[in-house]
């Protein structure tokens, strides 16, 4: 009997998985399709959880921001991440705070896409960005993962900090290539978005570090991010 339930709860697992990547393909999302997305939020397996947070990304809607503020306390911590990164296309000011409050979360992933998305909440908002900056600068000086102050100082960036354009190019010297990938990573969106200046200086510190850069993932992500300014450049 346990062997056949095992079965069985794997089965519905494959086919709820299955359903939500193949909803991924469509332009516009039914309403079978969205109530069948809100009910994976109580689903058991994280993964699941995991996966209609992310899908509700490219649906936005006050439903879909109804669903990802409910995951932001969901007790796997990659679904709260996801959540957060998902929940970004709000331009709601009470989405704005309940992200900027989970930036307490003891989980890495969560701090850092919280802060990503609260920034880019702040900027749909079209309002004032001075308490969420100061918010902002306040937890860089006290956090003490460095992935977490990479998406920090783009953050900040993208709010109109210019000064923590330095602090975010020194993290393509960070001696984890994790962190490396990272800020190579939030380098090349703000270049696609237009807010970053001065980008010879940029690329200088690009070519330099490709000199002495030993992982291969690092190298391709330098080349990606020099052919995006000389693309930016072009224009």
């Amino acid at each position: 009997m346990k062997v056949e339930n095992c079965h069985i709860e794997s089965e519905e697992f494959n086919n709820k998985l299955a359903r939500l990547y193949s909803i991924e393909n469509q332009d516009e999302l039914s309403l079978s399709d969205q109530n069948f997305i809100l009910t994976c939020g109580d689903d058991s397996d994280s993964e699941v959880r995991c996966r209609a947070c992310e899908l509700l990304a490219k649906f936005p809607s006050l439903k879909s921001e109804e669903f990802l503020l409910a995951r932001l306390t969901d007790k796997d911590s990659l679904v709260r991440a996801e959540a957060c990164d998902s929940i970004s296309f709000s331009c709601s000011q009470s989405t704005l705070k309940e992200l900027l409050r989970i930036t307490n979360d003891k989980a890495v992933l969560v701090r850092g896409y919280a802060v990503l998305s609260a920034a880019d909440v702040q900027r749909n908002l079209k309002e004032s960005s001075t308490y969420t900056v100061q918010f902002l600068k306040n937890m860089e000086l006290r956090e003490k993962s460095r992935w977490v102050k990479i998406a920090l100082c783009s953050a900040l960036i993208s709010l109109g900090c210019g000064e923590y354009q330095s602090k975010l190019i020194e993290f393509i010297d960070d001696k984890r290539y994790q962190n490396r990938c990272a800020a190579l990573t939030r380098i090349r969106e703000l270049i696609s978005l237009g807010m970053l200046d001065d980008l010879p200086t940029v690329e200088r510190a690009l070519l330099a570090r490709k000199e002495k850069e030993p992982a291969r993932s690092v190298l391709d992500s330098i080349d990606k991010t020099i052919k995006c300014i000389k693309l930016n450049t072009e224009i």
